[in-house]
């Protein structure tokens, strides 16, 4: 102000800063108590409180484990196949495939003819029994079961049952032998005849001692199906034991078909 003198207005203004820095002072301090009061609140739970753990790493999934391994039933016309096959299923939780439901129209045609197969003919049809064999593995992949496939199938001669092995080197023949192939050709009702079924036997090629993942069971008259089954189980779990040995088995045949 105009009024004041020098001394009048310095003692004005600096009455001013002092209020002023006194209420800076004030409102300083109170923060800082407002600070002091929330940590004395907060603080106690931190100290007691254990720190919450990170969660764990995840755990590699192990490898995928074997596929189960096929038992591949085969012989003469009569023997049994699909009856040891069949009774697999029931039994012992295999998965139960008639090969002959896998024939193409023109050997069906060929069987109606009342003639016998070509080699050509046994070739291409190993070709899509292994081709459906895969297929049926994965799909039982898939449904999270695994299941074992047992598939009854003639497969008459060596080089046809060699196609099988290529694609599925885990797989086990069981040559299902019979004294009563006769009487059981005679007693069905459909399917090949006895007289198309001996002339077919004719082209029949045992496995010789050479030949690599055999194994017979014996499906006698005499042979109940509590014996029969447990022939069967002894040879599935031999077969599973091969296959954990055999370098050439490939995990991907337990892969999920819709995943590949």
């Amino acid at each position: 102000p105009i009024g004041l003198g020098r001394a009048a207005f310095g003692e004005q203004c600096g009455g001013t800063r002092g209020m002023a820095r006194t209420a800076g002072f004030r409102a300083r301090t109170a923060t800082r108590v407002a600070l002091a009061l929330l940590l004395a609140e907060v603080a106690p739970g931190l100290q007691h409180s254990a720190p919450t753990p990170s969660p764990p790493s995840p755990t590699p999934s192990p490898p995928s484990p074997l596929c189960p391994p096929p038992l591949f039933f085969f012989g003469v016309p009569g023997a049994g196949k699909s009856y040891v096959a069949q009774l697999a299923g029931r039994q012992l939780g295999y998965a139960f495939h008639d090969g002959d439901n896998w024939l193409p129209q023109s050997l069906l045609a060929t069987l109606a003819r009342g003639e016998g197969f070509t080699d050509k003919q046994r070739a291409s049809y190993a070709r899509e029994i292994a081709a459906r064999m895969t297929a049926e593995r994965r799909r039982e992949a898939c449904s999270h079961r695994q299941r074992p496939l047992a598939v009854a199938q003639a497969m008459f001669k060596p080089e046809h049952r060699d196609i099988i092995r290529a694609a599925h080197p885990d797989v086990l023949f069981v040559w299902v032998q019979s004294d009563s192939v006769a009487t059981r050709l005679e007693a069905r009702l459909g399917g090949v005849s006895a007289e198309l079924g001996l002339t077919l036997a004719t082209a029949f090629k045992a496995p010789e001692a050479s030949e690599p993942a055999v194994s017979a069971v014996n499906n006698s008259a005499s042979i109940s199906d509590a014996a029969l089954a447990e022939q069967v189980e002894e040879l599935g779990a031999a077969a599973k034991a091969a296959a954990l040995q055999n370098p050439k088995v490939d995990r991907r045949l337990c892969a999920c078909a819709a995943i590949l």
